[in-house]
């Protein structure tokens, strides 16, 4: 979908055909907010896959590009699928795992609290390659031929956060807060899995 379509859409829904009210550049700032909470509540709507050099040892960290670990999927030079567990069931049932001889294979992943941060077992020997899949905050739209850069999928999501900040605008134009609360439960309805 295209910054065009979603200025339409907004235009059309807000009778401002013109776009007085709401310029092109109020929608592409609510087009980037958008994006960026989407992609927080919902990190697949952004990700990519990417070998990324992991440091020697259990904790690892990505960089600042990346929003949240989807996935830690193989091992970049081998191959090997790594899998990933629990890690207090791993400290349960394997006490002392952090400390077992290092290798060059990794054959499991955890999560750690910080969104960016994970674990690897058995612990990496030196600087090894791995195949990560994560979210990221894709680079702002800048203009209305700019194709909206998330997942089809959460594009009906990314309407209603839109319609929710041009009515949530202090502003004589703008209906109520209620309607922008409306676009607001709207788009949180989009998250609810049954």
């Amino acid at each position: 979908m295209l910054v065009s379509e979603i200025n339409s859409y907004i235009s059309e829904n807000t009778r401002d055909l013109s776009l007085v009210t709401w310029t092109d550049a109020d929608i592409r700032d609510y087009i980037d907010e958008a994006i960026e909470a989407i992609v927080i509540r919902a990190p697949q709507a952004s990700s990519k896959k990417e070998l990324i050099d992991c440091v020697a040892g259990v904790d690892q960290t990505l960089g600042v590009e990346a929003v949240e670990i989807i996935n830690v999927i193989s091992n970049g030079l081998s191959g090997d699928i790594i899998h990933q567990t629990d890690v207090i069931q791993k400290d349960a049932f394997v006490p002392g795992w952090k400390q077992v001889t290092p290798s060059s294979i990794v054959r499991e992943w955890m999560k750690r609290s910080e969104p960016t941060a994970f674990l690897v077992s058995p612990p990496l020997d030196s600087t090894q390659p791995l195949l990560i899949e994560f979210s990221f905050i894709p680079a702002k739209v800048t203009d209305s031929a700019d194709v909206i850069p998330i997942q089809n999928g959460y594009l009906q999501a990314l309407r209603y956060f839109c319609m929710y900040k041009v009515y949530s605008r202090d502003s004589e134009s703008t209906p109520t807060n209620q309607t922008s609360e409306l676009f607001f439960q709207k788009y949180e309805k989009e998250f609810i899995t049954e």
